[in-house]
């Protein structure tokens, strides 16, 4: 039997992904003020999710608008999905 592990909803994995991808920034910095909250590999992927975004936030405003950059960057966040669900799916922490 697993145990759940009950987490405040403002730790919730979903909202972090949302977060980071609306907001960028504000995702970013909500990631590094809370980064002692999770352990390293759960910081280092949520803060390359946010990076990843925070990139194609500041590419889009000042240089260009291109759809082949917009579309490379959101399959770089959806395998940072995945890969952050498998890796949580593997370990005996509850999935997103």
């Amino acid at each position: 039997m697993k145990l759940k592990i009950l987490t405040s909803w403002s730790f919730k994995d979903k909202l972090i992904f949302f977060l980071c991808f609306i907001l960028p920034l504000i995702g970013f910095i909500y990631i590094l003020i809370n980064r002692k909250k999770w352990d390293k590999k759960e910081t280092s992927l949520y803060l390359l999710f946010a990076l990843t975004n925070l990139s194609l936030t500041i590419t889009v405003t000042f240089i260009t608008r291109d759809f082949w950059i917009i579309t490379i960057h959101n399959i770089i966040s959806i395998i940072l999905i995945t890969y952050f669900i498998s890796t949580k799916k593997t370990s005996n922490i509850n999935p997103i």
